[in-house]
């Protein structure tokens, strides 16, 4: 009998204890998430340099290779930034310039006056 009630116990205990679980894992267990960072880093000071009518060796120098240069397209650069710092939610950043016939820098999308900026603090 004793042994009967012994093992209903050890039966029942494993069902109790399972109403007490969460759904989700305590943050000490969780394991650790390292920052990635892909493409071109866009520094604001070095954005609010960029002017419509630069050449394409002045933007190159002034704000690197670009992500992707399309042999199809040779007038557009596409820069492209994205950063996730451990758990936190993903930050992209990307535009396109675009150059003339003379490869001066016609526009951009989206135009320089409204790129986003991107706190320094995520970088």
């Amino acid at each position: 009998m004793q042994h009967a009630r012994l093992l209903m116990l050890s039966a029942a205990l494993p069902c109790l204890l399972s109403a007490c679980a969460t759904s989700s894992m305590p943050s000490f267990l969780q394991p650790y998430q390292f920052d990635i960072n892909q493409g071109n880093i866009l520094e604001d000071d070095k954005m609010a340099q960029l002017k419509l009518g630069m050449s394409k060796e002045q933007v190159r120098f002034l704000l690197g290779t670009p992500m992707l240069d399309d042999m199809f397209h040779a007038n557009r650069w596409d820069y492209i930034y994205f950063h996730k710092a451990g758990k936190d939610a993903p930050v992209q950043r990307k535009f396109a310039l675009f150059f003339d016939a003379n490869g001066k820098l016609e526009r951009s999308e989206p135009p320089l006056a409204e790129l986003p900026t991107l706190p320094l603090s995520t970088l």
